[in-house]
């Protein structure tokens, strides 16, 4: 941060609105009696803020100069209430952590991870698959050049829960600690912040979605968390990119290792992969984020 130049308060005042208005976040304090410094808190706005000041006082009673810094203002008071609306909100819903939350999971997401710690078992980690075939999206593999919408023929006569459940089921250890591991972190975060039904619906429509995707590539014969833990990823990825006030925040290198990961694994290297789903998935989860951030906006 950085002092740039002082003006009388007001003048002071009207051009850190004009600077918000540029995209240049700065500050204004007292130096001494109806003196005020500028402050440029970015040092690569420093030279940008520096041209504008020298280009202020001949320009301050311009009323096309006033009206944007008036609009500027009101958006960040607009920015300043909504920062404080949001750090209220978080304080509440830390205030009800524990009474949401099993050993800092969330009680969806927890449900989530019994249930495939369960098939887990029943299948011995994928080797014995016939006490779970209701779980998979179909148990018929179509005949080649059959339509995907027109293969789900359990699907279509009322088995629902077949578009769901596959994600319960993992092919190895490997497999499910690493889901788990994801969906313990993302679900518990949003299911945090968010609250149980948003979580419950974000899981299981990606999780319709990625299975279709997949189905729709491959066939029936596939399984996994992957999907939605994708889905949880670009969701929470856009909602810290897009919506910083929501609390949610993903590390740029947490995004760039799944998507390295996502990339690496259409390379075939790891093994026969649900990559429909994943790439559906990860779709999925930042169109939601997105839209969502920006619902709330307005814009």
């Amino acid at each position: 941060m950085r002092k740039i130049g002082t003006l009388p308060e007001s003048s002071a005042t009207l051009f850190r609105d004009f600077l918000f208005a540029e995209g240049i976040r700065s500050d204004v304090r007292e130096d001494s009696d109806d003196a005020f410094g500028i402050w440029i808190l970015a040092e690569d706005d420093i030279e940008k803020a520096k041209a504008h000041f020298a280009s202020f006082e001949e320009s301050m009673d311009d009323p096309a100069v006033k009206l944007k810094a008036d609009a500027a203002g009101r958006q960040r008071l607009r920015e300043i209430k909504e920062a404080k609306e949001s750090l209220k909100r978080f304080e509440r819903q830390e205030d009800n952590w524990h009474e949401r939350n099993i050993a800092g999971i969330g009680h969806f997401t927890f449900a989530l991870i019994v249930i495939s710690a369960i098939v887990a078992v029943l299948t011995r980690l994928g080797t014995n698959i016939d006490p779970v075939r209701f779980l998979f999206i179909s148990e018929r593999i179509p005949p080649p050049g059959t339509p995907w919408w027109a293969g789900l023929v359990e699907v279509r006569s009322g088995q629902i829960w077949r578009l769901i459940t596959p994600i319960f089921f993992h092919g190895g250890i490997l497999h499910i600690l690493f889901n788990m591991l994801w969906l313990k972190d993302l679900g518990s975060a949003i299911e945090r912040l968010q609250g149980t039904r948003v979580i419950a619906l974000l899981v299981l429509g990606t999780a319709a979605f990625s299975n279709i995707a997949q189905y729709a590539v491959s066939g029936p014969r596939f399984g996994g968390m992957s999907g939605v833990v994708f889905a949880l990823l670009g969701y929470v990825w856009m909602k810290s990119k897009f919506d910083p006030w929501s609390g949610y925040y993903v590390a740029p290198s947490t995004v760039a290792f799944m998507i390295g990961w996502l990339v690496i694994c259409f390379t075939g290297l790891v093994g026969p992969i649900a990559n429909g789903a994943h790439l559906a998935g990860l779709a999925a989860g930042c169109a939601v984020g997105y839209a969502g951030a920006k619902f709330r906006h307005g814009a």
